[in-house]
């Protein structure tokens, strides 16, 4: 496998497959997030692998075909990622966030082709966060014991009402 972009037709869409690394083996294939496009060079974290390396871009994102009227669905990522597959053989996958959602719909649709998934955090469906964010999670303490865990706005009459184990002053139990 050789460098540079390979366009693959999928019914009306060219799909930008980017062969960012040559190597012996099986080869990496990465999924980006939504609204994201494939890097121009192998990721630093991806230089030990001993295959190729190659990139797709989704329908309507980075060198891809942008469909006319739209149509993002994730049946339709779906079958980008196969026709990618279809191109390399067989592989492992390296999904982020909306990626990492079509690489695990893939390793279940083919199984023999897809030796591996490896499913990275990132932007999704819902255009959420990409990580945690403060006070997305409790603390250990207020799970144990079903109090919510303060967030440092308690000291109102409906913040304490909410949250069972706050008392005066902001300071909660769950902390």
């Amino acid at each position: 496998m050789t460098t540079g972009t390979t366009m693959l037709r999928h019914n009306k869409i060219d799909l930008a497959l980017h062969r960012l690394s040559d190597g012996e083996g099986t080869p990496l294939l990465l999924l980006h997030g939504l609204g994201e496009a494939s890097p121009a060079a192998a990721p630093a974290w991806a230089a030990d692998w001993p295959g190729p390396v190659a990139a797709l871009d989704f329908t309507g994102h980075g060198s891809s075909t942008v469909p006319r009227g739209g149509g993002y669905s994730a049946e339709i990522l779906l079958a980008d990622a196969d026709v990618a597959l279809a191109e390399l053989g067989t592989a492992t996958i390296v999904g982020r966030g909306l990626g990492a959602y079509i690489a695990l719909m893939l390793a279940g649709a083919r199984p023999t082709q897809v030796r591996g998934a490896l499913l990275r955090d990132g932007p999704g469906l819902s255009g959420g966060p990409t990580g945690p964010t403060p006070g997305m999670f409790e603390s250990s303490a207020s799970r144990n014991t079903g109090v919510l865990a303060c967030r440092g706005n308690c000291s109102s009459a409906a913040a304490k009402r909410s949250r069972p184990g706050c008392r005066a002053g902001g300071r909660c139990r769950g902390r």
